[in-house]
């Protein structure tokens, strides 16, 4: 029996070279992309002229390393912030690489005072407690449905509700979380899902992250969908939001529909 081929056409072979080229350089593209963060500038009625860095998903671990993190620290140094906010997944899930490596370690030579949350990949990890030890270690304050004052602000810094799925213990109230002395109440919190509960408790400004801008095309038409803001800035009554894109990612090194970015607001 003889199988016959029939020949490719050099029109089909040029469309194939030509899709496969396509996907080559928004790969590539994607990948300097979330390599290349942007320091991105808001402006909000912070007291006394304060400047507060903000970024969000790290996902250090097999993907963000040392060198990313050395960075990010470079670029907080430079930048010479009152405040750096950290909201939430430090670590892609598993701590084992960051721990042995010390990915983190650039995170102690931070000239500012540096806070941070919990985000739903501190939980997936499966301990978060031992996240938290490692995140204590570098020098952060690690706020864990807590406040503390700092200067004229009250910051607020709310757990993941992960943690209520994942530990069966209820993330707390806002409004439990308030001291009644507190003035100029700036919200963390991982997930902008919440975001409605600081308008409704006036906080000043609402920090989230979590959402990436939708990374890859076309994840950004759900995430529009489930958060009353998926990204960038929008008035809430007196509180103002903005949610970052994030500093890593999740998955692949690549983003396709939006940019690494660390956030100065001032």
């Amino acid at each position: 029996m003889r199988i016959s081929y029939k020949p490719v056409s050099s029109l089909k072979a040029s469309t194939y070279a030509g899709i496969l080229a396509a996907v080559c350089i928004l790969i590539i593209g994607g990948h300097i992309n979330a390599r290349s963060p942007k320091v991105i500038p808001y402006h909000v009625g912070l007291p006394g002229n304060m400047k507060i860095l903000a970024v969000s998903d790290l996902h250090m671990g097999y993907g963000v390393g040392e060198d990313d993190i050395e960075k990010l620290v470079n670029i907080i140094n430079e930048q010479k912030a009152d405040l750096c906010i950290v909201a939430g997944d430090l670590f892609d899930g598993d701590i084992r690489p960051v721990v042995e490596k010390d990915l983190g370690a650039a995170f102690r030579r931070a000239n500012c005072p540096v806070v941070a949350v919990m985000g739903n990949h501190e939980y997936i990890g499966g301990d978060p407690d031992k996240d938290a030890e490692y995140i204590r270690g570098l020098g952060i304050t690690l706020l864990r449905d807590s406040a503390m004052q700092l200067g004229d602000v009250t910051l607020v810094g709310r757990d993941d509700p992960h943690g209520s799925f994942f530990r069966r213990n209820n993330t707390k109230a806002l409004s439990d979380l308030i001291p009644d002395s507190a003035r100029n109440v700036i919200v963390i919190d991982h997930q902008p899902g919440r975001i409605l509960e600081s308008a409704d408790a006036s906080a000043m400004l609402h920090i989230s992250g979590h959402t990436h801008a939708g990374q890859v095309w076309p994840f950004r038409f759900f995430t529009e969908k489930l958060f009353p803001l998926d990204y960038g800035k929008k008035q809430f009554g007196n509180t103002t939001a903005i949610v970052t894109s994030g500093y890593g990612t999740w998955g692949p090194r690549v983003r396709l529909a939006s940019q690494s970015e660390i956030l100065v607001i001032q």
